[in-house]
């Protein structure tokens, strides 16, 4: 329906006190973020586990999957081996105004990459 409808439905926060896993049975989701309240247990032994189950969660239902709260390069390398589509966060760049958004775009020396979501 929704698809029909021309819009995805995304769960922000998943790991988070608002986001349960019930609702990934009821919402036709598109797309979880993982929350930095999980990010940030990334070299932790039983974080990395509850990182790695998540995505393979949202791999096995088709979702695409982002990471929030990324801040260091241990946390990308993490996140990027275990296959998230996503990963934003302060490692990349505080928030900025605008116009210095667009001149790091123009300087930008990586290719730009765009995320198709996954059918639902």
């Amino acid at each position: 329906m929704r698809k029909e409808a021309g819009f995805a439905l995304f769960m922000d926060d998943f790991g988070s006190s608002r986001s349960s896993l019930s609702s990934l049975n009821v919402l036709p989701f598109s797309l979880i973020k993982i929350d930095k309240s999980l990010v940030d247990f990334i070299g932790n032994p039983q974080g990395n586990k509850v990182i790695e189950t998540t995505i393979d969660l949202a791999k096995d239902l088709g979702l695409t999957i982002v990471a929030e709260g990324v801040e260091n390069e241990a946390q990308l390398e993490f996140l990027r081996q275990k296959g998230c589509d996503i990963i934003q966060g302060y490692y990349f760049s505080r928030p900025v105004p605008v116009e210095d958004f667009e001149e790091l775009l123009k300087k930008r020396s990586v290719p730009e990459q765009r995320v198709k979501l996954k059918e639902a």
